[in-house]
């Protein structure tokens, strides 16, 4: 992933009932790939100034690393105007 170019969020994958895989890219370019979660979360600790987007209009809330209630290496969206992770709204990748 590279750090200086805006990225969104398209979708997701489960596994075990919780979001495994983020499917990320550039909006311009329509260029996306799937990401474990956790490295996800590693780039962004790694690039705090670096900026990943749930692609919802209007807000585009951004991602930021996390840890679950169990240690694992997550990542979620913003808090916004809902009461649910934008996250979770991502279309499912089969």
């Amino acid at each position: 992933m590279d750090s200086k170019i805006k990225l969104f969020a398209k979708g997701v994958t489960y596994k075990n009932g919780s979001i495994d895989e983020i499917l990320i890219g550039k909006n311009e370019t329509r260029d996306y790939e799937l990401h474990h979660k956790s490295i996800v979360h590693d780039f962004l600790k790694k690039n705090p100034y670096s900026e990943i987007r749930v692609n919802i209009a209007p807000n585009y809330p951004l991602l930021t690393p996390s840890l679950s209630a169990n240690g694992e290496k997550i990542v979620k969206s913003c808090p916004n105007d809902t009461e649910h992770d934008n996250l979770l709204k991502l279309p499912r990748i089969e």
